[in-house]
């Protein structure tokens, strides 16, 4: 939860917010 948060504070992309999104997703299940 924390690192969707540091995500948040970051400005990127939607494609790179996406991506990482996927990935903390993946990682999660």
């Amino acid at each position: 939860m924390i690192g969707l948060l540091r995500i948040n504070q970051v400005p990127l992309s939607n494609t790179q917010r996406q991506v990482l999104l996927l990935l903390i997703v993946l990682l999660a299940e």
